[in-house]
């Protein structure tokens, strides 16, 4: 791996690095929920400001969630496996908006599906990964932070996982910080890390796009496939992942950079 010095930074200011402070609801005024399962029916439903301990599925297009907290934290138990898989669930419906909200606390992911733009999110404590996209509609992932996923036994934990193949994904100015047991940023138990984004080479991959993110973590931090297009991210160091910042084949590989240092990191 050649080193070349140049410093890429992300080109909007209107996205700086995403953490706890810029990312979930911008209000504690949130109302309470009654907990358990919501589905929402209505095509074109915007529900802003609520607290919910359960888990939301998404049945009608065009729905927009704001300024939300969805978590377990009463029923959750990684060791037992209660509480809800997901916080969203996209079942049915399409074209769905979710930005400043916190998702915590559940067994499997923060969002599962496809069809969805997610922005200013902050997903924790899962016991597996933070969002799984599936093959389908279009889907947009911006300035999320991600964190401490991997809290059930045997987790791999992926702050993104696409595992059954994909199309027409963008996820740009991002933070996924998961670094692994073997690194000295490593939270602690019980969490885990896998990779900042899993794909697997026997699907088939389309216009996946995964540009100016902050990337920390893994033991290989991208999983790459044929299909997706890396450009002008910032990684962590070996300080963070275990075995490499990239395994596997990409379709582009342009302008990604060390964070500490900003120097170009070239295969």
């Amino acid at each position: 791996m050649e080193v070349e010095e140049k410093d890429i930074t992300p080109p909007s200011e209107a996205y700086p690095k995403p953490d706890r402070t810029n990312t979930g609801p911008r209000t504690t005024d949130l109302e309470i929920w009654e907990p358990g399962l919501t589905k929402i029916k209505e095509d074109g439903a915007v529900l802003e400001g609520f607290s919910l301990e359960g888990e939301i599925w998404i049945e009608a297009d065009n729905v927009v969630l704001r300024d939300f907290v969805i978590h377990g934290d009463g029923i959750y138990d990684p060791i037992e496996e209660t509480g809800n898989f997901y916080g969203i669930k996209m079942s049915g419906g399409t074209n769905a908006t979710f930005e400043y909200g916190e998702i915590r606390r559940v067994l499997s992911a923060g969002i599962l599906g496809s069809g969805f733009t997610a922005r200013h999110l902050y997903i924790h404590d899962t016991g597996g990964d933070g969002i799984k996209v599936s093959d389908g509609n279009r889907t947009l992932i911006e300035a999320c932070f991600i964190e401490k996923l991997g809290m059930r036994d045997g987790a791999h934990a992926d702050a993104v996982q696409m595992r059954s193949g994909g199309s027409d994904a963008i996820f740009r100015y991002n933070h996924f910080y998961i670094p692994g047991e073997a690194s000295s940023h490593y939270p602690g138990s019980p969490y885990k890390a896998n990779t900042t984004f899993m794909m697997t080479d026997t699907e088939r991959y389309t216009d996946i796009l995964v540009e100016y993110n902050w990337l920390y973590g893994g033991g290989f931090t991208v999983y790459g496939v044929p299909g997706m297009s890396l450009r002008g991210n910032r990684f962590g160091d070996e300080a963070y992942y275990h075995y490499g910042v990239l395994t596997g084949e990409v379709d582009l590989w342009e302008e990604n950079v060390w964070d500490e240092t900003g120097e170009i990191i070239d295969f």
